[in-house]
């Protein structure tokens, strides 16, 4: 009888840390998108200066080849910045989607091992031990 309190009350505490380790993935998820969000943004950002920046260099290719050259680099630079935006976004977006199936799992799991733990609080044997012991989850308060 009592491996059996003892394996209920292991079952619930393990199901409270899952729980616990399913709100911080889900933080760390929201952390993530905000972090999607402010990675396109600055995307968008610099693309639109990157705009700016192509048009002023047509212009200014008239008055100074050596000048045309420098932003030419630069632009350059831009692209491959946004290239490496974009792709530290696809990972990212990578990991979300990762993280919340991750999250899915978790919830699966918990759902099973409260069913489970259901199902062993029903059992005649658990309930005349909780009985006879006084046992109570927090829930049956």
């Amino acid at each position: 009888m009592k491996v059996n309190a003892e394996y209920v009350t292991s079952l619930t505490s393990s199901l409270e840390e899952k729980d616990e380790y399913s709100d911080s993935l889900q933080s760390a998820l929201d952390t993530a998108e905000n972090h999607r969000h402010e990675l396109q943004e600055n995307i968008l950002g610099l693309s639109s200066e990157l705009e700016e920046v192509r048009t002023h260099a047509e212009e200014s290719m008239k008055v100074n080849a050596e000048y045309v050259t420098s932003l030419t680099s630069s632009l350059e630079e831009k692209d491959e910045y946004i290239i490496n935006l974009q792709s530290a976004l696809d990972d990212i977006t990578k990991h979300y989607a990762a993280l919340e199936k991750y999250t899915n799992s978790l919830k699966t799991s918990l759902a099973d091992r409260e069913n489970h733990l259901g199902r062993l609080q029903a059992a005649p044997l658990v309930r005349i031990a909780t009985k006879l012991h006084g046992i109570k989850r927090d829930q049956d308060e």
